[in-house]
C-alpha cells in the first residue's frame, strides 16, 4: 500500500471525470491526490444515482452510458476507471471516449482487482466475485470475470499513452480468518442463492458457492490485490 499511497500524493488531478463510479469507492483514493479541482462521476444506474448522491455531496454525478459520452473533447484533467474493465459492453469504445474526452498531456488512470497471483485468503475474493458475476449475468447485467495482470497491462498499452507507470497493492487485513468477517462473507453467498433460488442454475451455483464457503472457511477472505496504471494521453 505503500506505493500506492506514495503514487497517489504525484497526482494533480485538475478537473476529473470517474467513469463507472457506482458506489463512488475509487473517489475515497483520488481524495488522496496531490491536489484537484473538481470530481464528475458517472455511471449508468438510478438506483446508483440515489445512494451516491446521499454519500458524496461535493461530487457532480450524471446517468451517463460510458461508451457514449456527452462531453466535449479534451473536457478533463484526469479520466479514471475503477474496478469496472469487465463491466463494460463495449470495452475498446469506453476507453476510446475515456481518451477523447482528456486533455493532452491529461492522466488517464486504471484501477482494477486481480484475478490472479493471489494467496489463498485473496483468492477467496476473485472465486467469490466471479461467483457473483455469474449471478448478475443471469439478470442481463454486463459482469465478466476479472482480468489477469498481463491482459490489464495489453489494455493499458493499447491506449499508447507516455509516462507510464504500474503500481501493484494490496489492502492489509490483520486475520482474515477472523470469524466475523469471514461469516459476513458466508452471508453474502446466502444472498446470492436467496436472489436465484427459483431460478434453473439454482442447483449448480448452490454447489459451486458451498465449495467456495469451504475455501473461505479454510483460507479466509481478504481483497484480492489490484494494479494501479496511470500514464498519460
Amino acid at each position: 500500500m505503500q506505493n500506492l499511497e506514495k503514487k497517489l500524493k504525484e497526482i494533480d488531478g485538475g478537473n476529473i471525470l470517474d467513469v463507472a463510479t457506482g458506489r463512488g469507492e475509487f473517489i475515497n483514493l483520488i481524495k488522496e491526490f496531490k491536489s484537484f479541482t473538481s470530481i464528475t462521476a458517472i455511471d449508468t444506474s438510478e438506483r446508483v444515482e440515489k445512494a451516491f448522491k446521499e454519500k458524496f455531496k461535493n461530487v457532480k454525478f450524471q446517468i451517463i452510458d460510458a461508451a457514449n459520452m456527452s462531453f466535449q473533447d479534451e473536457s478533463f484533467d484526469t479520466v479514471c476507471i475503477s474496478n469496472s474493465l469487465h463491466h463494460m459492453p463495449d470495452l475498446k469504445k469506453t476507453l476510446n471516449e475515456m481518451k477523447r474526452v482528456l486533455k493532452k498531456g491529461g492522466n488517464f488512470i486504471i484501477n482494477e482487482m486481480l484475478s490472479n497471483q493471489q494467496d489463498e485468503a485473496r483468492r477467496s475474493h476473485v472465486l467469490l466475485h466471479h461467483w457473483w458475476a455469474k449471478i448478475d449475468t443471469i439478470f442481463g447485467e454486463k459482469h465478466d470475470p476479472t482480468f489477469s495482470k498481463d491482459e490489464i497491462k495489453n489494455i493499458a498499452d493499447s491506449l499508447e499513452l507516455t509516462d507510464y507507470d504500474v503500481v501493484e497493492y494490496a489492502w492489509n487485513i490483520e486475520n482474515p480468518k477472523e470469524e466475523k468477517f469471514v461469516n459476513g462473507q458466508l452471508k453474502v453467498i446466502e444472498m446470492g442463492l436467496e436472489r436465484i433460488k427459483d431460478r434453473k442454475e439454482y442447483s449448480f451455483l448452490k454447489k459451486e458457492g458451498e465449495k467456495i464457503k469451504e475455501h473461505i472457511i479454510k483460507n479466509g477472505f481478504a481483497p484480492a490485490s489490484a494494479v494501479f496504471i496511470v500514464g498519460k494521453k
